[in-house]
């Protein structure tokens, strides 16, 4: 009998302990610590101090970056593991799930995993719905992080029918999209009916009086349609306040 044991390469895991959300974790840690520079520089100090050895000495993440749960780091450490142990990953994730993991990722640079989620959400665009892309563009469109992410989602979102022109102006104004507002306004100027009236208030006084005013010359010159270049010059004051470098 071998009297001098040895571990095996493939299978034998050192292990780093988490608190989040007053929930202990405890995984594989080489990944972790391989992979992603924000715990792979902290790992000396973890050693020194045995943070993370034990559930009495837990690395403490709480809270976690943008506005994370223990739920979601759990979405995060199934992808870990399977990569860890060279298993399959999740193919039936929903859109929120692989947010989850695109989020932490991003915020640990852990940039395989974050590659991956990008890959099966870009990956899966008739899986996911209008309103779930706006879920994610409401996360995304405000931070330098997650641009290609916004990119992502405008690119989806558009793929579906407004439920409105109103609708879509709106959403334009509201994620700084311009072709949104342009188009939006190019067809209210020129549709054969009018949207109810609540529904135009949406847009606010001055572009309401605007849509008004060119739908009443129209009608009354019993001319076609306005051309974009009219429309555009007729909303410029206010597609140049949304879009002051681009207009």
């Amino acid at each position: 009998m071998d009297t001098n044991p040895r571990r095996d390469t493939e299978f034998y895991f050192d292990t780093i302990t988490f608190l989040v959300d007053s929930i202990i974790f405890k995984v594989p840690s080489q990944y972790i610590h391989d992979k992603s520079e924000v715990f792979g520089a902290g790992a000396q100090i973890s050693a020194a101090s045995g943070e993370g050895s034990s559930d009495a000495n837990p690395v403490k993440l709480s809270p976690l970056p943008h506005g994370c749960n223990a739920e979601d780091f759990k979405r995060l450490l199934r992808i870990i593991i399977a990569l860890t142990v060279d298993l399959p990953t999740p193919t039936n994730h929903t859109l929120e799930q692989w947010l989850s993991v695109l989020k932490l990722s991003t915020a640990w640079c852990f940039s395989d995993v974050r590659n991956l989620a990008m890959e099966r959400v870009s990956g899966s665009p008739s899986n996911f719905t209008r309103d779930q892309w706006i879920t994610v563009l409401d996360f995304a469109h405000n931070s330098d992080l997650f641009i290609d992410l916004r990119v992502l989602a405008i690119t989806r979102i558009s793929g579906f029918a407004f439920s409105s022109r109103v609708d879509q102006v709106l959403l334009g104004r509201k994620y700084l999209h311009k072709p949104w507002v342009i188009q939006g306004l190019r067809e209210l100027a020129n549709v054969s009916t009018l949207p109810p009236l609540p529904d135009l208030n949406r847009l606010g006084q001055e572009t309401l009086i605007g849509v008004l005013y060119i739908a009443c010359n129209r009608a009354q010159r019993y001319r076609g349609p306005y051309n974009d270049r009219e429309v555009d010059e007729h909303f410029r004051d206010e597609i140049s306040s949304l879009f002051p470098l681009s207009f």
